[in-house]
């Protein structure tokens, strides 16, 4: 890799684990994307909820008995609003 590139340093090890990480565990990622926005732009359920559906189209989970929009909701309710 280039020098000065942010994953120069990084063992590719520790690189290849992190994307597996984000590939394999959609809550952590969608949870990150969340509390990564603004603090004004998850402040209500309405934000969270559009958020829930954009991060459906990004992140497969897994089949379940639950819809998909109601698993993501339940990981960012405890979330809205909180810095």
């Amino acid at each position: 890799m280039a020098v000065g590139h942010p994953l120069a340093d990084r063992p590719t090890a520790t690189i290849l684990s992190e994307f597996h990480m984000a590939t394999s565990n959609p809550r952590r990622t969608i949870i990150r994307e969340w509390m990564s926005l603004a603090r004004d732009k998850r402040q209500s359920g309405r934000q969270a909820l559009a958020f829930a559906e954009a991060a459906l189209q990004r992140h497969p989970l897994p089949r379940s008995r639950r819809g998909g929009r109601e698993i993501v909701m339940a990981w960012l309710r405890p979330r809205i609003g909180r810095s």
